[in-house]
């Protein structure tokens, strides 16, 4: 088991504190470290390091009402689905436990049906049992998707789960994601701006083009081949009559030569 990993980001203020842990289930690959990264430390891991174990993350955040809260994540190795004992260790106690497959990734979402299993027998015993959330993770890679919105939602309502969509390397939805989890786990109401809360939007850069400008570009570039087709006409016409020059010369010495040899 990882020491305690990560720092924290106090939000809170001086009104009731609180702490929940949140336990993060799924294949390896899926990005469970890298959502937590992002939402613990604001900064997405350059280097994919597979989790052995589980590793901890915390960060406080506020709540309305005037709640602080802190948040202590559980990233779950994906190798822990074989290890029943190990994974109820786990998660238990939990308010909460998100599960994260890769949108690109179909596999990673099949193996959920695994996954929610384990944790729902695992949590039977629990006094109250925890908020279960799906998460599908890597939308930033929307163009890759091997798992259609249909599926997911479609698991969602099968198995009683919460559903999201975010994007760690962006930032997008992760905040809001841990807000709501945290609203559901405690029973606050969240107003419309509340749900708007923090939600990343990626740009695409733009470049206008001057068409006239193009236009110009494209006749200079045609009309290249054709100036050094001069060009090269030039200098030979040049080369010809410079042969043509020396020639008459040489013929004009011989001439003269010849005269004076005559003489």
């Amino acid at each position: 088991m990882s020491n305690l990993a990560m720092s924290s980001d106090d939000e809170g203020g001086r009104g009731e504190q609180m702490s929940l842990k949140v336990v993060l289930l799924g294949d390896n690959g899926t990005g469970k470290t890298a959502i937590c990264c992002r939402f613990a430390q604001h900064a997405y891991p350059q280097k994919y390091t597979q989790t052995s174990g589980v590793d901890f993350y915390s960060r406080r955040i506020a709540m309305p009402r005037n709640v602080s809260v802190l948040l202590q994540l559980w990233d779950v190795g994906g190798h822990n689905l074989t290890s029943p004992a190990m994974l109820n260790t786990y998660i238990f106690g939990a308010q909460a436990v998100l599960f994260v497959y890769d949108v690109t990734n179909s596999q990673s979402f099949d193996h959920l049906t695994d996954w929610v299993g384990a944790a729902k027998k695992g949590g039977a015993q629990m006094e109250k049992p925890f908020c279960l959330a799906l998460v599908g993770n890597k939308t930033d890679s929307e163009h890759q998707r091997a798992v259609k919105m249909d599926r997911h939602n479609k698991f969602a309502d099968q198995n009683a789960l919460s559903a999201f969509y975010v994007s760690a390397k962006t930032g997008d939805s992760i905040d809001l994601m841990f807000k709501k989890t945290t609203a559901e786990v405690l029973g606050i109401p969240l107003t419309k701006a509340d749900q708007e809360w923090n939600v990343n939007v990626v740009q695409a850069q733009i470049t206008t083009v001057d068409r006239s400008t193009n236009k110009r570009k494209q006749q200079q570039k045609a009309e290249e081949p054709r100036k050094e087709e001069n060009k090269v006409g030039g200098e030979a016409n040049g080369a010809t009559e410079e042969k043509t020059a020396t020639a008459n010369e040489s013929e004009k010495t011989i001439k003269k030569s010849t005269v004076c040899s005559l003489q």
